[in-house]
């Protein structure tokens, strides 16, 4: 977790539903909250089949496109968490590679980092991805690190249960994580 842009994309989402109802647009803030693990393009496809619209990709590439130019538009309200630039920086000079994993595309990932000159400091940007468990698998099965040197930092319980899955060590970030009552276990 290097930005916090969860308000944002919940804020990003309402407009490709201008003619819906307010209380189908906090279904999918809700939704959206709720299913971090899923891509936009799964979102979108689930949200569309609610409202009885053509779920075919093109129409849901369509969406996407429009949700990515929404995000884009609100990209100066995305910001760091407090403290992750002097930290990564820190991090890096000690020789620790850093990735990321995410369910927001690549491209989207790196300019988020450049606006804030972080996108040299990371070895590999994994997204969009919907299993991040196996990504981080991945990253000790192939034999560059041992599972007890994967540290995974997350803000979304799916986070928890991915690094809970690969069997990797997790720190939370964010108010989210106080609801998950075996935290603890999961924490090396």
């Amino acid at each position: 977790v290097v930005v916090d842009s969860n308000t944002t994309k919940d804020d990003a989402f309402a407009p490709l539903f201008p003619q819906a109802h307010a209380s189908f647009v906090q279904r999918v803030r809700s939704c959206h909250r709720e299913h971090p693990h899923e891509t936009r393009y799964e979102k979108i496809a689930q949200w569309l089949s609610w409202r009885d619209v053509e779920t075919a990709p093109e129409v849901i590439d369509r969406y996407a496109a429009r949700f990515k130019d929404e995000v884009a538009a609100r990209i100066d309200t995305i910001r760091p968490i407090v403290g992750i630039e002097d930290f990564i920086r820190r991090i890096q000079r000690s020789g620790i590679p850093m990735v990321i994993v995410s369910a927001a595309p690549e491209a989207e990932i790196r300019e988020v980092l450049g606006r804030y000159d972080l996108s040299d400091y990371f070895s590999a940007i994994h997204g969009p991805v919907t299993d991040k468990g196996t990504v981080l698998r991945g990253l000790y099965s192939s034999g560059a690190y041992p599972p007890d040197a994967v540290l995974f930092f997350g803000d979304a319980e799916s986070d928890f249960r991915a690094a809970q899955s690969a069997g990797v060590s997790f720190i939370g970030v964010g108010a989210l994580l106080s609801s998950i009552p075996d935290i603890q276990r999961v924490m090396h």
